[in-house]
């Protein structure tokens, strides 16, 4: 089989999922406290360097400068050994390959304040997040579009329960709610909770499970005089998502898998010349 088939269907695999990531960033982009979601892609270089010297590469036993696997029988220029054993070893070549996305990155840039009113919107400014339990997990979110249920409960848009300190769910009573820059909740001036918020070390991972909710190694954060985080009452976080950013991106992306596309297609016909037509014996 040609490799350049495999280069060319791997780059559309890779420009496929680039295309995905950048839908769901698009569709996001009036969801509060989304995060931009940034494929990794595999650095070419490497990719180059691993195919000059994977191990379907020979080369005669100490022979300087040369690069892949030294194999015994080697006889010369035609590359081929004489023993049956390792002639087996040897490969047709090495496939061909594209750099592939090997994972998605979030950028955690703050997003623009949205005034709303609201007294149970809320917004983080900073490394922070909200904590929220769904089942039996704890989840992480920067979307601060809460509501209060008819038992009081502080929860999400889709019904999770905010948490607050000692991981306990938030009771908010009816009256005039307050809550201040340090994450205190005040009714009618009386104190009656304490947001758990979180913060994530940089270089850790999250893990998205949808709808602007992570998993990962959230670290309780105490607010503190200096802290260089707070949070907003009667605002929302805005998406970072950029659309002109992210339009530039998809039409990339979508040039890049429609030449994938033609060479993968030229490859395919010359394959199919070199099958009907070289082969054939003129009479």
């Amino acid at each position: 089989m040609d490799s350049g088939l495999y280069t060319s269907a791997t780059g559309m695999l890779a420009e496929f999922n680039s295309e995905n990531s950048i839908s769901d960033n698009l569709a996001n982009m009036q969801t509060p406290g989304y995060k931009e979601r940034v494929p990794v892609q595999e650095d070419f270089t490497n990719i180059l360097v691993n195919s000059q010297q994977g191990s379907g590469g020979m080369a005669a036993a100490g022979a300087p400068g040369t690069i892949g696997t030294a194999l015994a029988g080697y006889v010369g220029p035609a590359g081929l050994p004489t023993n049956p054993t390792d002639l087996a070893r040897v490969g047709v070549g090495h496939f061909g390959s594209a750099p592939q996305i090997r994972d998605y990155g979030l950028n955690l840039a703050q997003g623009s304040a949205r005034y709303t009113g609201s007294p149970h919107d809320l917004m983080i400014v900073g490394n922070g997040f909200f904590q929220a339990r769904a089942g039996g997990a704890t989840l992480l979110t920067r979307n601060g579009s809460f509501h209060r249920s008819a038992q009081g409960l502080l929860l999400t848009p889709e019904g999770y329960q905010v948490l607050g300190q000692g991981g306990r769910p938030l009771k908010v009573p009816s009256g005039t709610l307050e809550i201040d820059k340090g994450g205190a909740l005040r009714v009618d001036g009386r104190r009656v909770g304490q947001l758990a918020l979180a913060t994530v070390p940089e270089g850790q991972p999250l893990t998205e499970t949808g709808n602007g909710y992570y998993r990962g190694p959230g670290q309780p954060l105490t607010l503190r005089a200096g802290t260089q985080v707070g949070v907003l009452q009667g605002y929302l976080e805005s998406s970072n998502v950029d659309l002109s950013t992210q339009m530039s991106a998809m039409l990339s992306a979508q040039r890049a898998y429609q030449a994938n596309s033609r060479m993968l297609q030229v490859q395919d016909d010359t394959m199919g010349l070199a099958v009907n037509d070289l082969g054939k014996v003129s009479g």
